[in-house]
């Protein structure tokens, strides 16, 4: 306490205590508002407010004053840190590596990021990063990079697998019984709770809320309908979750809700249609380009029925002038392919993105890569100022439109030529409604034609002349 010298303490550490006339009270040397301060001061950090106001209570006012000019020593002299052998780590996300330039899709498989990471390299990594830093920036943070996978489907079903077990462990230990759920919900949980390709924390956040909402649940009917219960099973059974009692008599099933939105079912029609659409650009680039699918699905959710089909980077291979008409019927596919199942008559709306990509291409190679008949750079607009001809607009869209009608032809010759691959592919998309590389090339060499095997091996058009009667197929020895 301060038993003297008031004046100079009020001068020193402000009134901090209860001055008022009449009043005797004498403040404590250190005022109560400062041990939080003092909390962060004390460097050690082992002790607690509590444990810093006990150990000043002991000591007189020399005392407290050399500890307090110890700690603040050693706050404010600086560290000496031998940096030599230290290694550098810094962690960020580089988002650039990934951008799609799609929407968070909950169908997305995360295989398909699994994929683009590992076909991303040092150069890659570098070109990251100098879109957000200076190159001298980039130079000192050298050129030893770890980047973290994302969590493929195989790591991501384990994921809950394992998650689940642990957590209907624990609870059957808490509740006094046996409580198993079978791996059909887990397979729900990874396709609806969350977006897999989010990463962990999501699912183990979804599996957490799940799990306890569906046990509940069967403990509530249970103790409602007085049932005596070992064992609990729950389980999907025609599309919805239930839970089996096992009782002396058998076995009792019970409807549980599932405690995440149920999205709208789509008809069996609608599924088709946008089943047709995506195998149709599918068909077209596996017969007419060499660009792999890694996924086709049709969407479940979102703000109408609609399908995607996700590609295989091809921006480290040259785009030659002989692989234009093969790209334009790979956008226009989904049309095409509407066209051809549906009749003329048939088709939907829904083609507006593909029928613009296409046209967009046509026209971009044609102006700006000299792919046209004039081997120059064409101006958007006669009146825009710049390096550019001007005044050919009519005949390069002449071009481009006899590009993406020749296109058309050829993509629909495609479905014809593998009529039984195309079907293979609708029948397996409405049922499954999301197909990855590894199924969709085993439906491909499971019913996919001779023909298009040789193509992918000498050429399209050397193929389609041998099987015209008009040419033979040669290898560099003079046979095949």
């Amino acid at each position: 306490m301060v038993t003297s010298g008031m004046r100079i303490y009020a001068e020193i550490f402000g009134n901090s205590w209860d001055q008022r006339p009449g009043t005797s009270a004498k403040p404590t040397f250190i005022p109560e508002k400062a041990f939080a301060w003092l909390h962060d001061v004390f460097v050690d950090r082992t002790f607690s407010r509590t444990d810093i106001q006990q150990r000043f209570a002991t000591l007189d006012g020399i005392g407290t004053i050399q500890l307090l000019d110890e700690q603040i020593g050693k706050v404010c002299s600086s560290r000496i840190i031998d940096g030599s052998q230290a290694l550098v780590i810094i962690l960020g996300n580089l988002d650039e590596l990934y951008a799609m330039g799609k929407p968070m899709w909950s169908e997305l498989d995360p295989d398909v990021l699994l994929h683009y990471h590992r076909r991303s390299c040092g150069s890659g990594i570098r070109a990251a990063l100098c879109r957000m830093f200076r190159v001298e920036q980039v130079g000192r943070l050298g050129s030893d990079h770890i980047l973290f996978p994302p969590m493929g489907r195989k790591a991501a079903e384990c994921l809950v697998r394992d998650s689940v077990r642990r957590m209907t462990t624990e609870i059957s230990v808490q509740v006094g019984m046996s409580i198993s759920v079978s791996d059909a919900v887990c397979t729900r949980l990874y396709k609806s709770a969350a977006l897999p390709v989010l990463g962990a924390r999501p699912l183990i956040t979804a599996i957490q809320g799940a799990i306890p909402a569906l046990i509940g649940q069967t403990l509530c009917l249970l103790a409602e309908t007085g049932t005596q219960s070992g064992d609990i099973m729950i389980d999907v059974d025609d599309g919805g979750v239930i839970a089996r009692f096992t009782e002396p008599d058998g076995t009792v099933p019970v409807e549980l809700h599932w405690p995440f939105p149920v999205q709208p079912e789509l008809s069996p029609e609608q599924i088709e249609r946008i089943a047709v659409h995506e195998v149709g650009h599918v068909v077209a680039g596996l017969v007419l380009t060499s660009i792999k699918p890694l996924q086709a699905c049709v969407r479940s959710c979102g703000n109408g029925p609609e399908g995607f089909v996700l590609w295989d980077d091809a921006s480290y291979a040259p785009f030659l002038r002989s692989e234009v008409l093969g790209r334009l019927a790979m956008l226009l596919g989904g049309y095409a392919a509407e066209n051809w199942y549906y009749g003329e008559v048939g088709t939907s709306v829904g083609s507006a993105d593909d029928l613009r990509k296409a046209t967009q291409l046509a026209l971009s190679l044609i102006k700006e890569e000299g792919f046209g008949s004039h081997p120059c750079f064409q101006v958007e607009h006669a009146t825009e100022r710049g390096i550019g001809f001007r005044g050919m607009q009519e005949e390069r869209e002449r071009e481009a439109r006899a590009w993406i009608e020749q296109a058309f032809v050829q993509a629909q010759q495609a479905f014809g030529s593998e009529k039984q691959l195309f079907n293979a592919l609708v029948r397996t998309l409405c049922t499954e409604r999301s197909l990855n590389a590894v199924l969709i090339n085993d439906l491909s060499i499971r019913y996919g034609s001779e023909e298009r095997h040789l193509c992918k091996m000498v050429g399209h058009q050397m193929v389609r002349d041998l099987v015209a009667g008009v040419g033979e197929l040669e290898d560099e020895e003079g046979c095949l």
